[in-house]
């Protein structure tokens, strides 16, 4: 995910503005911010707690 964070950040400044994110809206996010959203959505989804999304953690609502 750092790469396609990296890819969007297209001044190299560690931050995703808001013209850089897809349709130019939303509020800048740092490489930090970005990383740790990641992790708390891969703990949501992770429901058995084993380290790994298996099709029925991805398939799931959410909850």
């Amino acid at each position: 995910m750092s790469q396609g964070f990296r890819n969007m950040d297209s001044n190299g400044d560690g931050i995703i503005e808001t013209d850089e994110l897809p349709g130019g809206r939303g509020q800048p996010i740092t490489l930090q911010e970005n990383r740790d959203n990641l992790r708390r959505q891969f703990h949501k989804l992770d429901r058995n707690r084993d380290g790994y999304l298996d099709a029925r953690e991805l398939t799931a609502p959410p909850g």
